[in-house]
C-alpha cells in the first residue's frame, strides 16, 4: 500500500456506493469508438496542457487544479523530441465502499494481474485509471496502479470539502495524501446547484445527484470498465450495479433493467459487444448471504438478454488493444523522426502529412 496507509484503513469502511467518472469533452461510445479517436485524444491532450497551464485542470469552472502536482508537460523542441501525446488507454473504476476485510489481499492480487495483463498489451501506450477516490474499492484500486506505475486520475464528484463527509478522519486522510501523488491528476466536478454555497451542506438528494452526474461522465469517458462489484441488482443511482448496468447498455432511463441477473458462460468466439466490464466478484462487509466468488471474467450483453461471461480476454479487445499500441509506437516514431508538430521558441512547426497517413490506415484497421 502506497503512502503508508495501514492495511484496511482505505478500503474497508461502510457507506453509500457511489463510485467514478469524469465530465469530458468527446464521449468513448465503447471501445470502437475508443479505437478510433487516436487523433481527437491528441488534440484532447493538448487542450489539458492548456487547461493546466492557465492553471486548471479540467473544463472552463466545472473542474479545477486541486493541491497535487500537475502532470508534467510533453512537447517537442529542437533539442529533445518526445511525443506530444500518446493516445492513451482509458480504464474506469467502479466499486463498493465496505469491503470485507478478509477479502482485500485477493482483491489486490485480482487488480495487480488485471493491470499488468493490460500493460502487456500496451507497451507502448499510456494506462489511464480514472477514479472517483472514494472509500473502499476506489482508493484500493488507486493505491495498487500507481504501485505499478500506473498513473490515476482523481475524480472528486464534488468540492474536497463537501466530499470528506462520506470519509472518516483516517481514510480522509489518506485521500488527501494520494492526491498529492505526482502520478495522480485532480478534478472536481464541482457542478452546485444555482445559488448554493460551498459551505453550504449538500442535501442528500443532492449527494445522490452528483454521484449520478459522475457515473455518466464515466461512461462516456472510459473505453472498459474494471467493477469490485458483489454482482447484485440495485437501484441506487451512481451505485456500483447502477453503473456497470448502465455502462453495458442493459439499463436506460427509460428501462431500469431486470431485478436479477443471469450469467451464462461464452464461448471464445462468440460476438462480443462493444462495451466490456472486467468483473472482479466482491464480498462486502454488510453482505447478509453468501457473495458470487467466481474468478475475474469480462462481462458484456445487451438489453434483456444473459450477461455473457468470459474468463480470458475477448478476441476482439486484444486486437484493439493491438491496434492501439501499433498507432502509438508509429507515433511515437515519427515524433522521434521529427515528422509531427513541433514547438520551437515559442512557435509551431508541423509536418502532418505522415500522421495523417498513419490515423487513416489505423481507422481502417479498426472498421
Amino acid at each position: 500500500m502506497l503512502m503508508g496507509a495501514p492495511a484496511g484503513n482505505c478500503c474497508t469502511n461502510p457507506g453509500k456506493s457511489g463510485e467514478v467518472g469524469w465530465e469530458h469533452a468527446i464521449p468513448r461510445g465503447g471501445l470502437t469508438a475508443a479505437a478510433r479517436t487516436g487523433a481527437r485524444e491528441r488534440e484532447l491532450e493538448r487542450e489539458r496542457e492548456r487547461e493546466r497551464e492557465r492553471g486548471h485542470c479540467g473544463r472552463g469552472t466545472l473542474a479545477r487544479t486541486m493541491p497535487p502536482k500537475p502532470m508534467p508537460h510533453r512537447h517537442v523542441d529542437s533539442a529533445n523530441s518526445s511525443p506530444l501525446a500518446n493516445s492513451p488507454f482509458m480504464v474506469g473504476v467502479s466499486g463498493h465502499r465496505d469491503l470485507d476485510t478478509a477479502d482485500l489481499p485477493r482483491l489486490r492480487e485480482a487488480v495487480t494481474a488485471f493491470v499488468r495483463q493490460l500493460k502487456e498489451h500496451l507497451p507502448d501506450t499510456e494506462l489511464r485509471l480514472i477514479v472517483g477516490m472514494a472509500e473502499g474499492a476506489d482508493l484500493l484500486v488507486a493505491e495498487t496502479a500507481l504501485a505499478l506505475g500506473v498513473s490515476v486520475e482523481a475524480v472528486l464528484p464534488m468540492p474536497l470539502q463537501h466530499y470528506a463527509a462520506d470519509f472518516n478522519g483516517g481514510t480522509f486522510a489518506c485521500l488527501q495524501e494520494l492526491l498529492r501523488h505526482p502520478n495522480v491528476r485532480c478534478v472536481e466536478l464541482t457542478a452546485m446547484a444555482e445559488g448554493s454555497e460551498a459551505k453550504t451542506p449538500l442535501s442528500p438528494a443532492q449527494r445522490d445527484a452528483m454521484y449520478a452526474n459522475l457515473t455518466d461522465a464515466l461512461i462516456r469517458r472510459s473505453s472498459l470498465l474494471l467493477a469490485l462489484w458483489d454482482g447484485e441488482v440495485s437501484r441506487l443511482p451512481g451505485g456500483t450495479a447502477d453503473t456497470v448496468l448502465r455502462y453495458l447498455g442493459i439499463r436506460t432511463p427509460e428501462h431500469p433493467g431486470p431485478a436479477a441477473l443471469e450469467l451464462v458462460d461464452a464461448h471464445e468466439e462468440a460476438d462480443v459487444a462493444e462495451r466490456l466490464v472486467y468483473w472482479t466478484p466482491t464480498a462486502r462487509a454488510s453482505a447478509g448471504g453468501v457473495t458470487d466468488l467466481r474468478p475475474p471474467c469480462f462481462l458484456w450483453g445487451t438489453g434483456d438478454s444473459p450477461l455473457q461471461v468470459q474468463h480470458a480476454m475477448p478476441a476482439i479487445l486484444r486486437h484493439q488493444l493491438a491496434e492501439l499500441n501499433s498507432y502509438n509506437r508509429e507515433f511515437q516514431h515519427l515524433s522521434s523522426a521529427g515528422r509531427v508538430a513541433c514547438r520551437k521558441h515559442g512557435s509551431r512547426r508541423s509536418t502532418g502529412a505522415p500522421l495523417r497517413a498513419v490515423g487513416i490506415q489505423y481507422t481502417r484497421c479498426s472498421s
